[in-house]
């Protein structure tokens, strides 16, 4: 016999309709008392597999519960030389805060500058992409948006290919 297995607290004796409508109440909670403004110095960087000069959530449903908004994953990524290549699905969006790049997807080149917007294509199979810092003085920063649910209904997943470049620029952040 299948289970129900809980993400949210119930009581004992809860029904499955009682539970969705903890989960609802819940939700409701942190629509009306989460964080309105993220600030961005308050968000800490962090390193990871996929960026030289790593990443920091504002948004994330897995890290974060405590935003009213939870369906959305948006963070910023810092890049020195070049990213990880990888793949996924597609249908992310990605906003140039800084700096002057490329970003090859399929192995096609598309040139960027700030205030340009990225737009990863869904594709079957998923879409293999990397993105290149072309300003040796100074890392290029861009911030990435991903629906969750629009993630999860295409069975997203996530395959890294290459690693990211140096975790500097000549020898010393700028």
């Amino acid at each position: 016999m299948r289970e129900p297995v809980y993400t949210v607290e119930v009581q004992p004796g809860d029904t499955p309709d009682e539970a969705s409508v903890r989960f609802w109440e819940q939700q409701r909670k942190r629509s009306l008392n989460g964080p309105v403004v993220i600030k961005g110095d308050e968000t800490p960087w962090f390193k990871g597999k996929m960026t030289s000069g790593g990443s920091r959530p504002y948004l994330n449903p897995y890290a974060f519960p405590d935003t009213p908004v939870q369906t959305w994953y948006v963070f910023e990524q810092k890049q020195y030389t070049h990213s990880g290549k990888h793949i996924h699905q597609g249908g992310v969006v990605l906003f140039v805060l800084e700096g002057r790049g490329y970003t090859v997807i399929a192995g096609e080149r598309y040139d960027w500058e700030a205030g340009d917007l990225i737009i990863l294509p869904i594709q079957p199979g998923g879409v293999e992409h990397q993105q290149f810092n072309l300003d040796p003085d100074r890392p290029c920063r861009l911030v990435a948006f991903l629906y969750q649910p629009f993630f999860m209904e295409l069975g997203n997943y996530y395959t890294q290919t290459g690693q990211p470049g140096a975790t500097k620029l000549g020898g010393s952040e700028k």
